[in-house]
């Protein structure tokens, strides 16, 4: 069996880890790999960055060993023992990605590996003459691989593709412009050398917009103020002081097992709800009162939280943290009505408080705006440009004027957009391997991960994970949750043969 792993971030070191430990390994002939960065294992998200560019857990919550809960705050003491870090620290995304490059080199040593230093930028099922296949008659499959170099590789029995995240979205087309930064990261790649006299822009005020704004209030001295640009409310919650009291979770793999026998195999939502509310209740946690207090991510919902250190609201992340890995199940429990709603109503609301801002980080930034050197404009309508700047225009016709804007405006997750950056989405939208998943994101099986395509069907042997699979893996915007994927699916693989 010969096997191409597209992309080896944190996910894909899952799946190679699971191919080379698993009981059947020897049935594993050959392992390629893809991925143009030169080290394995850290990907996109954890890639080699300023100081400033932080990770958004405790560190530690950070271990991806299974068994060893403490193991990324060993690796912290044995790689970094003058830094004295703490569990409740969190550590730059650069050394968490160096963390998991050490991790994986163990197993970077089997023969069986070859890493192509290249992006694949398509993929050409093919049939049992090997010829082009046209459909699902055509079963079994093989693949081939294109590369950036239009170098098409031999066949392979499988595929995974771990290319992590979506391309991000150009909301207002302004890509292309010379005073345009479409994708902020690496941070001090991109942002290192800009003129502090030019009048600075965000679009966006999310986890990538704090990470911009946080790294140019550090290192530069402005004539004008950095500015968010955005529609709404700017902010997540503050990610309170860790609670370190017991937390009462019923919900687990067993109740959800039970739950689905005494449903048919799918847990109605108000099951699941009252089950959530009645642990919040346990855990003295009113969520009404939550919501009303810290639910809109206003500067001042922000200041009170800041503030106030709010103990119960400590109580809710720490119960959001320990449910995050049963989420994807939680989700795939419902039926597509149900779920659809939840997504559509509510969802919003529950990742507003799942999502949460590093406490320095915002603290850092308000101090900033009360000094005057940062500043947020909401009502974001509009943005149009000439040669060297831009003209930004408000819902209330309120125009402000910026030389340089920075995206940080989310992901695009819609397929045909997002081809129009990533060659391997376009070609495998154009292919009909991938189809959309509602609005956004890829349609793929579940629990295994197995593209569903309509040409083909369930694509054997062909998995995808990643925060293209989002509205399926729900909660995967989580390094263990993604490497976990890794595994399961590489398992479900090798269990087939």
């Amino acid at each position: 069996m010969k096997v191409a792993i597209i992309g080896l971030g944190v996910a894909g070191s899952g799946i190679l880890k699971e191919l080379i430990n698993h009981q059947s390994t020897e049935r594993i002939t050959k392992i390629d790999i893809y991925e143009p960065n030169e080290k394995l294992g850290h990907g996109f998200p954890y890639q080699s960055d300023h100081k400033d560019v932080q990770m958004n857990s405790y560190a530690q919550d950070l271990s991806l060993h299974t068994s060893k809960q403490d193991d990324f705050l060993d690796w912290l003491q044995e790689n970094y023992p003058e830094r004295n870090f703490c569990a409740s620290d969190f550590v730059s995304r650069s050394i968490f990605g160096q963390y998991l490059v050490d991790r994986l080199k163990p197993f970077l040593s089997d023969e069986r590996i070859n890493h192509f230093q290249t992006k694949a930028i398509d993929m050409m099922p093919l049939n049992r003459e090997h010829n082009a296949a046209w459909n699902e008659l055509d079963k079994p499959l093989q693949y081939v691989i294109q590369d950036e170099q239009d170098k098409w590789s031999d066949a392979y029995d499988a595929v995974f593709f771990a290319f992590g995240h979506a391309p991000y979205a150009d909301h207002y087309q302004l890509s292309g412009h010379k005073n345009y930064i479409h994708d902020p990261y690496p941070i001090e790649k991109k942002l290192g050398q800009i003129d502090d006299t030019k009048r600075i822009g965000i679009i966006g005020s999310g986890l990538t917009g704090l990470d911009t704004m946080y790294f140019l209030l550090k290192n530069y001295k402005w004539v004008h103020p950095v500015t968010f640009y955005i529609r709404q409310h700017p902010f997540t919650t503050v990610k309170s002081k860790r609670y370190e009291g017991n937390i009462q979770l019923t919900i687990s793999e067993k109740w959800l097992a039970d739950q689905k026998k005494t449903y048919n195999g799918q847990i109605p939502l108000k099951v699941i709800k009252k089950q959530l509310f009645s642990d919040l209740k346990a855990n003295s946690v009113n969520w009404i009162r939550l919501i009303d207090l810290y639910g809109k991510g206003s500067v001042f919902q922000v200041e009170k939280s800041l503030k106030e250190n709010d103990p119960e609201l400590a109580r809710l992340q720490r119960y959001l943290g320990q449910l995050t890995p049963l989420l994807p199940e939680l989700n795939m429990a419902l039926n597509p009505l149900e779920r659809k709603a939840f997504w559509e109503k509510e969802k919003k609301t529950f990742e507003h408080f799942r999502s949460q801002m590093p406490e320095n980080r915002i603290q850092f930034i308000l101090d900033k705006m009360e000094q005057g050197q940062a500043r947020i404009i909401k009502g974001l309508d509009s943005i149009t440009s000439n040669q060297d700047s831009f003209k930004i225009v408000t819902d209330k016709m309120e125009m402000y004027p910026a030389d340089v804007l920075i995206n940080a405006a989310g992901f695009e997750k819609k397929l045909v957009s997002a081809g129009n950056q990533d060659d391997l989405i376009k070609n495998l939208y154009k292919r009909e391997i991938i189809i959309q998943d509602g609005i956004e994101d890829i349609q793929v099986s579940w629990p295994s991960c197995q593209v569903l395509s309509k040409r083909f069907g369930q694509m054997d042997r062909v998995y995808l994970l990643g925060n293209w699979i989002f509205q399926t893996q729900f909660g995967n915007n989580n390094a263990k949750l993604n490497n976990k994927q890794g595994q399961a699916s590489a398992k479900h693989f090798m269990d087939s043969l």
